[in-house]
């Protein structure tokens, strides 16, 4: 064994490469980040920010935050749970109502919370919830809560999704038609 051992050389995790040629030049960005910004001097897309719109850098948008601010301050983290109701979350829930032209809307103040939350309040354990299983996280966390029987159909694989549907409408998991 230290005969092996003596005569053992370990060899490098990554092999010797000239690193320069796979050195990656990050582009330096020069202006406000928006829809579009400036990086080395050219006007390109920004595609590695959440201000798609670019509404960040918009006079009345800065202006309607700081008097936002100045009136319900800030903190970490704004789920009604945690601060209350307030008159702006009213405000909008009736504004959207009325757009969408129904009685009454809700909102969450995260968008991976709403699956979650509405799926259990309208699925049981007597319903059945047809998923694609390509579905996002959040949709899937929202019907394993609710304790609905969830079916899963390859991902886009309508005669796949038609035979569970024939399954359950066989099974008579309680859907109509």
């Amino acid at each position: 064994m230290d005969a092996l051992c003596e005569e053992w050389t370990p060899e490098p995790l990554v092999p010797q490469s000239d690193l320069t040629a796979l050195a990656i030049r990050t582009p330096v960005v020069e202006s406000m980040t928006g829809s579009t910004v400036i990086a080395d001097g050219k006007s390109v897309t920004n595609l590695a920010s959440l201000n798609f719109w670019g509404l960040c850098g918009h006079v009345d948008v800065q202006s309607a935050s700081r008097d936002a601010i100045h009136k319900y301050g800030i903190g970490s983290c704004g789920p009604r749970g945690f601060y209350g109701t307030i008159d702006v979350h009213v405000e909008l829930e009736r504004e959207l109502a009325e757009f969408m032209q129904t009685e009454e809307a809700i909102i969450y103040s995260y968008d991976v919370a709403t699956q979650p939350s509405v799926l259990p309040a309208f699925a049981s354990r007597k319903d059945v919830i047809v998923l694609d299983e390509a579905a996002s996280w959040p949709l899937r966390n929202g019907a394993a809560l609710s304790r609905a029987q969830v079916l899963l159909f390859r991902h886009n694989d309508m005669a796949h999704l038609e035979e569970l549907l024939r399954g359950v409408r066989v099974e008579g998991f309680g859907v109509k038609g």
